[in-house]
């Protein structure tokens, strides 16, 4: 049976267990408006970020889109090396994303991405993408989007959501981007079998993205 999981701003409920605890202060965990510690606010110097997910299921949709920061008005280009042969890549803006088949079952190292300005240019750590046979049924992850900033404002530019997970709490290594703020969901197929940890960020038109949302655990 497939499994719903709802995170939301103010609450977690997890539909197959009945179980619901709180996840704190909405204000905190809403915040589209405080930059982030490495944005384009505190530096000028390009640099490129993100948190590509190491594992991919057969039949199953990876995507991963890093963020530049820090560019001076220039067009950017992206590069990659090593990537899958099962993936695509679009230099105009570092997306990597594709969906294996069972042929494709295997590790795929020393994947990297890189983003120049012409003038500049800067590089993400190398990483590697395992693509995995075994699965289990459907996880459906949902959430209530933010509606106001820390200052107390209405939102009103929300562009989409991240949605950070991994096999630990305290190392949310994986990331899936959805792209519109009218969607507040995503289905996870074939996830490997064992204890998983989901949480959401929110991001606007300015490429700010929000602290965390609560942590949710599940166990497939």
């Amino acid at each position: 049976m497939a499994s719903i999981l709802r995170i939301g701003f103010a609450f977690i409920f997890m539909a197959s267990t009945g179980l619901m605890s709180g996840c704190g202060d909405d204000s905190s965990t809403a915040n589209t408006q405080a930059a982030p510690a490495n944005s384009a606010a505190t530096s000028t110097a390009l640099a490129i970020s993100g948190h590509p997910a190491t594992v991919a299921a057969v039949d199953a949709e990876y995507s991963f889109q890093p963020a530049p920061t820090g560019a001076e008005g220039g067009t950017l280009t992206f590069t990659v090396q090593n990537a899958p042969a099962w993936a695509s890549f679009n230099a105009a803006t570092g997306m990597l994303s594709g969906t294996p088949s069972s042929k494709d079952v295997g590790t795929y190292p020393h994947i990297s991405i890189g983003v120049t300005d012409g003038e500049a240019s800067a590089e993400l750590a190398a990483f590697s993408i395992t693509v995995s046979a075994t699965g289990t049924a459907p996880v459906t992850l949902s959430w209530a989007a933010p509606t106001t900033n820390t200052n107390g404002s209405t939102n009103t530019d929300l562009t989409g959501f991240h949605i950070y997970y991994g096999a630990s709490a305290e190392a949310l290594n994986r990331v899936m981007t959805v792209d519109s703020a009218a969607v507040t969901s995503y289905v996870f197929n074939n996830l490997a079998s064992g204890t998983w940890y989901f949480a959401v960020t929110a991001i606007n038109e300015e490429k700010i993205e929000s602290a965390l949302s609560a942590v949710v655990k599940l166990t497939l």
